[in-house]
């Protein structure tokens, strides 16, 4: 199967940062690190037979992110946009529509997993060139006992096993 392109594990620093108190050095803060997890960044489904059907990978990813602070909490603010890409098998009969899952976890600074979410999406894929794209915006909240402290903190998504 034809693959844009292979994607390997992406770790950034977001610097698009904004929204906080005049106490707090904008320019001394750093964001969340953001990732795609290597082992979840494509996916093979298969047809009723175990034919390989759809191959489905996230071909992009973009994010930003914000602080806010209120009501004695303090949030690191996380928007993501991912984008999807998809191509079916030429010599499968396919449907027209079809859903996956993918997930995006937040991670704590010694690694543990703080929070999973699971979401589900679906694709149009074009009849005849079979292929499909898709883009998602989620946004993640990080609470944060200190601003300085979102830097240490890691959001992986991927493609849901």
């Amino acid at each position: 199967m034809y693959r844009l392109f292979i994607i390997s594990l992406a770790v950034f620093f977001l610097s698009a940062c904004s929204s906080l108190g005049s106490q707090v050095d904008l320019s001394k803060l750093s964001c969340p690190q953001i990732g795609i997890l290597k082992e979840a960044s494509d996916k093979i489904f298969k047809d009723s037979n175990g034919d390989d059907s759809i191959f489905i990978e996230i071909s992009d990813f973009r994010g930003s992110c914000s602080f806010k602070e209120g009501d004695g909490q303090k949030i690191a603010k996380i928007d993501l946009n991912l984008t999807f890409f998809a191509e079916g098998n030429q010599n499968t009969v396919l449907d027209q529509n079809f859903s996956f899952k993918y997930f995006i976890a937040i991670l704590a600074p010694n690694e543990k997993i703080l929070n999973k979410k699971i979401f589900q999406s679906e694709m149009e894929l074009d009849l005849e060139s079979k292929i499909a794209s898709i883009s998602e915006e989620i946004t993640q909240k990080i609470p944060v006992t200190n601003f300085k402290d979102a830097k240490n903190y890691k959001i992986v998504f991927g493609i849901q096993p």
